[in-house]
């Protein structure tokens, strides 16, 4: 069951995002409407990032292989942080009132998601190759 859970991420993307909503939404923007784009933009930026990192690294040559889902692993950490990093910037210009509250809650959710998903691949053993 814990492996399941931990294979398909949603644990760390949950956390990552309630996170966000609790801490931009509720203590720091007090702003619904920010706080909702921000989790939509950033788990498109973060998710395309980390996948395009996979297919950099280890996807080979055939591009159908960045597009297929179900395909084992699929994310990278570092692209992780390379579309947190992109969704800061894009964030920072859409919502220029509320900078340093969007940039302070980015990076900390991106870094416990990164740390989470780290976990989750310790469960998941897809790390035992190292």
């Amino acid at each position: 069951m814990l492996k399941e859970i931990c294979s398909t991420r949603i644990l760390s993307y949950g956390i990552a995002e309630i996170y966000i909503l609790i801490v931009a939404g509720v203590i720091r923007t007090k702003n619904l409407k920010v706080t909702l784009a921000c989790n939509i933009i950033l788990t498109f930026l973060v998710t395309l990032g980390a996948r395009l990192m996979w297919f950099v690294v280890e996807g080979g040559n055939d591009i159908r292989m960045l597009f297929d889902i179900k395909s084992d692993g699929g994310l990278k950490i570092s692209g992780i942080l390379m579309g947190g990093i992109l969704g800061i910037y894009i964030l920072r210009k859409m919502f220029p009132k509320y900078k340093k509250e969007l940039t302070d809650t980015i990076v900390e959710a991106v870094f416990l998601g990164a740390g989470l998903t780290k976990l989750e691949c310790f469960v998941v053993e897809c790390c035992k190759r190292i």
